[in-house]
C-alpha cells in the first residue's frame, strides 16, 4: 500500500510501463480527506515533474490537487473510517466510489483494562469528587478531545446546561465528570473550567466537577456508566476503551466512533448515537440514556453486548483487508 499521494502518480507516471513492475496493483489507504495535496501549476509541472496527461487528471479549477490523481490511478482505495474527516463532502468521491472500499482501522484495548471492577472504580470516583455513594445514580464521563476542544466543549456544556434545566425529578439524578484523554491548555481549557463553574453555580443541587488531572481519565471513563465522546477525531481507541469496560457510549453519527457503535434501538446496538451535533441532541440523548439505566435488566444487556465488542485488528481489519487482496489478485 502507497500512502502518500504524490507517489501514486509517479509510479504509473514513470514505471507502470516497466515490464517488471506492470503488474503491481495499489490501494490507496486514506485516513483524511482535508489534506488534499493541493499546489500550484507551476509545482506539479516544473517542481514535480509530472507529464501532460497526469496533469490533466489532477486538475480541479485552477489548482492540482494530489489525492484526485492518486484516486485515479489506484486500484482500490480504501477509507479507515467511515464518515472520517468529511470524505463523504469530497468532490472527488463520487467520481471514484466504485473503488472505495471502508475498513475500519483495529483498536486493541485489552491491554489497557483496569484492574478493579466498575462498582469499585465507581464508588472510589464518587468519594473523590464528593459525590453521593449510590450504585443507583448513573455516573456520566464526558470527555473533551485535545484535536477538538472548542467544539467539544460547546456542545457538552450546552448539553448539560439543557439537560439539568429539563430534569423533572430526583429519579433523573446523575454526577457527571469532564476530562480529557491528553494535557490541555490555553484559551479552551481555560473556558472550560469557567464553564463548569458557572454551571455549578447554576445548579447548586447537582453532582458535576471537571477533572484535569489526566492520569484519572482510564479511571473516570472505566468507572463512569455512560461516557459522552462528542468528537470526531482519533476517538476510535477511547470508544473501544469504554466498551470493554461497560461503559456506554454517547456518539456522533459525525465521525471516528459512529463505524463501531450501534443505537441501541438497533438489534445488538451498544451505544446511543446522534445524528446532529447540537446541545438539544446531545441533552435527549443523555435523556436517553437515563431512561435506560433505570431499565435495569435491559440495560444489563446493553453493558453485555458492550463488553463483547471486537475491534482488533486481528479479527476485524486485517480480514478484510486479506478479502480486498484477494478480490484484486483475481481481477488479474
Amino acid at each position: 500500500m502507497i500512502w502518500i499521494r504524490r507517489l501514486f502518480l509517479f509510479f504509473e507516471a514513470f514505471y507502470s510501463y516497466n515490464a517488471f513492475y506492470c503488474n503491481i496493483k495499489h490501494i490507496f489507504t486514506v485516513h483524511n480527506f482535508k489534506h488534499q495535496g493541493i499546489v500550484s501549476p507551476e509545482i506539479s509541472s516544473d517542481v514535480i515533474g509530472l507529464p501532460d496527461w497526469a496533469e490533466d487528471i489532477i486538475r480541479y479549477d485552477d489548482v492540482r490537487i494530489l489525492i484526485k490523481g492518486a484516486m485515479a490511478v489506484a486500484h482500490s482505495i480504501v477509507i479507515s473510517d467511515c464518515d472520517y474527516y468529511g470524505w463523504r463532502e469530497s468532490p472527488f468521491v463520487n467520481l471514484y466510489r466504485d473503488k472505495i472500499t471502508i475498513i475500519p482501522n483495529g483498536c486493541e484495548s485489552d491491554g489497557d483494562l483496569v484492574e478493579k471492577s466498575k462498582a469499585e472504580y465507581k464508588q472510589e470516583l464518587q468519594n473523590l469528587f464528593g459525590f453521593v455513594t449510590n450504585e443507583k445514580i448513573p455516573l456520566i464521563a464526558a470527555t473533551i478531545n485535545d484535536n477538538t476542544m472548542e467544539q467539544d466543549c460547546t456542545l457538552i456544556h450546552g448539553a448539560l446546561k439543557e439537560f439539568y434545566s429539563k430534569q423533572q425529578s430526583d429519579s433523573q439524578k446523575v454526577s457527571c465528570v469532564t476530562t480529557g484523554s491528553a494535557a490541555h491548555r490555553g484559551y479552551v481549557w481555560d473556558k472550560t473550567y469557567e464553564f463548569t463553574e458557572y454551571l455549578e453555580c447554576a445548579f447548586p443541587e447537582k453532582e458535576m466537577v471537571h477533572c484535569g488531572d489526566i492520569s484519572y481519565f482510564p479511571k473516570i471513563v472505566a468507572g463512569a456508566d455512560i461516557c459522552i465522546i462528542p468528537s470526531y477525531r482519533r476517538v476510535r481507541k477511547i470508544t473501544a476503551y469504554a466498551l470493554r469496560h461497560g461503559t456506554i457510549p454517547v456518539v456522533l453519527n459525525t465521525g471516528g466512533p459512529f463505524d463501531i457503535v450501534s443505537d441501541v434501538e438497533n438489534e445488538n446496538g451498544c451505544g446511543f448515537v446522534i445524528d446532529e451535533p447540537t446541545p438539544s441532541a446531545l441533552a435527549d440523548a443523555i435523556m436517553r440514556t437515563i431512561k435506560a439505566y433505570q431499565d435495569t435488566e435491559n440495560w444489563d444487556k446493553i453493558v453485555c453486548r458492550a463488553k463483547q465488542c471486537d475491534f482488533s485488528w486481528d479479527n476485524v481489519t486485517v480480514p478484510e483487508y486479506m478479502k480486498l487482496y484477494d478480490r484484486l489478485r483475481e481481477n488479474d
